[in-house]
């Protein structure tokens, strides 16, 4: 199909490229990137590309979903508010036959999510997951209750039943928060790991995220495991006791009175704990245009905010992101067999000896192969 933006954009094996300079707004506007009539991908070309030529700007394809571009595949490229197409054509990728289809090993559709993950997403899934998944989070927040926290939906879970009464299409976890009682750092995660345990002690898989959140694993009908992240709410005491702060990137001038006493709210016909001003605490999230749904949102926190909580609550977690990403695409790519240095460090090392091996990836360094040298992976 022809369209006036046809000869300006072009789709290959390196991503989605476009004439410089980028013309009519398209630097900032977000795109959707369809592979057989469906969206698997939403960009924004100035967020996500970079010039890679004196007239050519290219926003390439994200790692995770590379493994699934390999074939004939019909790609359309529209703006997402207006829809307007700027690309559609057929396109051969990669260095196979047959057709690109973007779905999991139970043929489920994928789409790239806002942590540049692969997943299947709620737009694309069964009722019964859907009333599933709200089941276990009402479940959630009521072992919340139940111990005494005030909890209440935060983020994707709020922001679609805030404005639709339903999950957002094109999520896929839950988000729940609380408001702590505790206002010094220290005490703010001790309370978090508290309740983590509470949650443990009543039967759930959780995985800790950063001092002041962690994830709780809830499995749904079909075998589906879905993430409810549960994000801690908190005053600090001193200069900054009126500033509401909510993990992992929320700063805003919000009195305790837009959070509780909760309100209630519905999401896919059920009723569930709310802030007390929903409307504010999205606004404080997603700006002043939170109502109009943007698949290609991503969080863009100011550096000095990145530095308090990361320093309050993170911790170290440099390239978590990437590595993550390397070792759900990439990991059988890396050799079986010992680096130079582990064998370098067992001909030296007596044979009695235990090595520690400190991040140790795929663990092809933690056995160095030889008889009497024990190696540790952590």
């Amino acid at each position: 199909m022809e369209n006036e933006s046809q000869e300006s954009v072009r789709v290959d094996d390196d991503g989605v490229h476009f004439a410089v300079p980028l013309n009519d707004g398209t630097a900032d506007e977000g795109l959707g990137v369809e592979i057989g009539g469906r969206r698997v991908w939403s960009p924004t070309p100035g967020r996500d590309g970079r010039r890679v030529g004196d007239d050519d700007w290219l926003v390439p394809w994200p790692g995770p979903l590379r493994p699934y571009l390999n074939g004939r595949a019909e790609v359309t490229v529209r703006t997402l508010l207006t829809g307007r197409v700027l690309f559609e054509d057929s396109v051969l990728l990669g260095d196979r036959d047959g057709i690109v289809s973007v779905v999991d090993s139970r043929g489920r559709p994928l789409t790239v999510d806002k942590g540049n993950r692969v997943s299947a997403m709620f737009g694309d899934a069964d009722e019964d997951v859907k009333a599933d998944l709200v089941e276990a989070v009402v479940r959630a927040l009521d072992i919340m209750e139940s111990n005494g926290h005030q909890a209440f939906l935060a983020f994707g879970c709020l922001l679609g039943a805030v404005r639709e009464g339903k999950l957002i299409g094109h999520d896929n976890d839950a988000d729940i928060a609380y408001l702590a009682r505790a206002t010094h750092p220290v005490d703010i995660i001790l309370e978090s790991m508290a309740i983590e345990r509470q949650f443990v002690h009543a039967g759930w898989e959780t995985r800790r995220m950063s001092g002041a959140d962690f994830k709780l694993r809830a499995q749904l009908t079909g075998g589906r495991t879905i993430g409810i992240d549960v994000f801690t709410a908190f005053y600090l005491s001193g200069t900054l006791k009126d500033t509401l702060h909510v993990m992992p990137n929320v700063v805003a001038e919000l009195p305790r009175a837009g959070l509780l006493p909760q309100s209630t709210v519905q999401l896919e016909g059920r009723s569930i704990p709310a802030p007390a001003n929903p409307t504010a605490l999205l606004e404080a999230t997603y700006g002043p245009d939170w109502r109009v749904p943007n698949p290609a949102f991503k969080y863009e926190t100011p550096r000095p905010i990145r530095r308090r909580i990361g320093g309050l609550m993170r911790g170290e977690r440099k390239h978590i992101r990437y590595w993550q990403d390397f070792y759900a695409t990439k990991a059988a790519l890396v050799p079986t067999e010992p680096s130079d240095f582990a064998r370098w460090l067992s001909e030296r090392e007596p044979a009695s000896s235990f090595v520690i091996d400190v991040g140790s990836g795929t663990g092809r360094d933690s056995v160095v192969g030889r008889a009497g040298v024990h190696g540790f992976g952590l």
